[in-house]
């Protein structure tokens, strides 16, 4: 039992000897193309770290697009992977490969390799991050607010000077021009487009009453608003019994 135990022993050293023999450096590198400068940072076990062109996606299809003309410098050579992980990740941090468009970089190097498929998201052109989104939200809804307000108080000043007195159209004299070049406002043409030579006249004798004083008349519309100096369209409404005009200054229907 002895020898066979010792056996086992022997052999499980001999194995990790062997192991130990035949591990492979790991590097941690920079690519760098030297006509467009970009830059691929990155872990590799290649005999040769030098000839080894790196395996990022946006880094292989740079190469091929631009040739493959690249430098590599070595920042880390050691057997440990997770030496590796820490320093890659102090450098991804560092150098902000992830966001900086000077580097071919998808994730942080974590001496795990790179997923495969199709370019990442944020790579693409327009993508904005995350974290950026909501700020970036903010700021676009607090420009069209003030431009909004901008707006509105340009609205409103330019309201505020035509209203009343400051409105030009209102001035005397501008009214009197305005009223003497218009040619609908000749005698001749305003009799003729006025009561029964108007072409809408409504020739129907309505029955009307007034409900503060009790008076009932019979007389067409025209003849109500003319003789009690009421609006035309208001008389109009209520004798077409539209919805929110039962009566203009007291008069109403009488049925």
């Amino acid at each position: 039992m002895l020898n066979r135990s010792a056996s086992r022993d022997a052999l499980t050293s001999t194995r990790s000897n062997i192991v130990r023999n035949v591990s492979m450096p790991i590097y941690l590198y920079v690519k760098t193309h030297n006509q467009t400068g970009l830059k691929y940072l990155g872990k590799t076990t290649a005999t040769d770290p030098h000839a080894y062109p790196g395996s990022g996606l946006i880094w292989q299809g740079h190469l091929k697009k631009h040739g493959s003309d690249y430098s590599t410098k070595i920042l880390l050579e050691t057997e440990d992977p997770e030496e590796i992980q820490i320093v890659g990740q102090y450098y991804s941090a560092l150098w902000n490969i992830v966001e900086s468009d000077e580097w071919a970089n998808l994730q942080p190097e974590k001496g795990q390799g790179f997923a495969s498929g199709k370019y990442h998201h944020s790579k693409r052109p327009g993508y904005i991050n995350p974290a950026k989104r909501e700020e970036n939200r903010q700021r676009a809804s607090d420009r069209m607010k003030a431009l909004g307000d901008k707006h509105i108080s340009k609205t409103n000043k330019f309201k505020a000077n035509m209203s009343g007195d400051r409105n030009p159209a209102h001035l005397p004299h501008v009214k009197e021009r305005m009223t003497e070049h218009n040619p609908m406002h000749t005698p001749e043409i305003l009799k003729k487009l006025s009561g029964e030579n108007n072409a809408g006249y409504d020739h129907k004798i309505y029955k009307w009453k007034n409900i503060k004083t009790g008076q009932i008349v019979s007389m067409t519309r025209y003849e109500l608003y003319t003789k009690y100096n009421l609006r035309k369209e208001h008389v109009g409404r209520v004798a077409q019994k539209q919805k929110g005009f039962k009566s203009v200054q007291g008069w109403t229907l009488y049925e």
